[in-house]
């Protein structure tokens, strides 16, 4: 695969910390060695569709544990005790936030924009190919991935 965007990198990577920092209370980087994220957990994907002024996709892949961990410091819960319901409500928010914060800052200020909404599923698909990356986040409870696709984020590109 080949490098990620340079000019997505840090968008990207300071609306993952603030999302993270302010619904979790989770601090979160990116991992020093990403190949070291790539575990094959099962876990549970979400997909949003950016529909204007791009058409383009995000997906955040997570791994089970590591989403019981995120989504029990935001309910106040144990991670045992949540349902699959709360843990997809969870994804597909946080996916969202990430999404808006990353394009409200990516394009020009006061431009709007209009996102669908969510889709969660269990399993991981961020192996396929993506056209512009795959970017990986670190917490003290393991990693999880975010992957841009689709042509459109070309016309945000630098």
């Amino acid at each position: 695969m080949a490098d990620n965007p340079v000019h997505f990198t840090g968008p990207l990577t300071d609306a993952v910390r603030i999302c993270l920092e302010n619904m979790a209370f989770m601090s979160v980087e990116p991992p020093s060695r990403p190949e070291d994220c790539r575990s094959g957990q099962e876990g549970y994907s979400a997909v949003l569709l950016v529909h204007d002024p791009i058409q383009a996709e995000m997906q955040m892949s997570m791994p089970a544990a590591v989403l019981g961990e995120v989504a029990a410091s935001i309910y106040a819960s144990d991670a045992e005790e949540l349902t699959e319901t709360q843990r997809h409500d969870i994804l597909a928010e946080l996916l969202n936030t990430i999404a808006g914060l990353f394009l409200a800052e990516l394009l020009p200020c006061e431009q709007a924009f209009r996102m669908g909404l969510p889709e969660v599923h269990k399993g991981d698909d961020h192996a396929s190919e993506p056209q512009q990356g795959h970017w990986f986040f670190k917490t003290d409870h393991g990693c999880f991935c975010i992957t841009l696709s689709g042509p459109g984020w070309d016309a945000l590109a630098g």
